[in-house]
């Protein structure tokens, strides 16, 4: 399935250099699909909250060392 959409030539053209890739449609394929996925891992990330729990007293930063 197609779709067309009007990008202002920058953005594609910045796109390109971002990914490496010469054609822009694949260009803006790869952005999307790498802003979809991280939306997920995020999404993922957030059902988390509240699920995990900490014994008292533990302090993160003390294992940064």
């Amino acid at each position: 399935m197609g779709i067309n959409v009007t990008i202002d030539e920058k953005l594609v053209d910045e796109a390109k250099i971002a990914t490496g890739l010469a054609d822009g449609q694949a260009a803006i394929e790869m952005i999307v699909r790498r802003v979809l996925n991280g939306r997920h891992k995020h999404q993922a990330l957030l059902d988390l909250a509240g699920k995990i729990q900490f014994y008292d007293g533990y302090d993160p930063r003390a294992l940064r060392s």
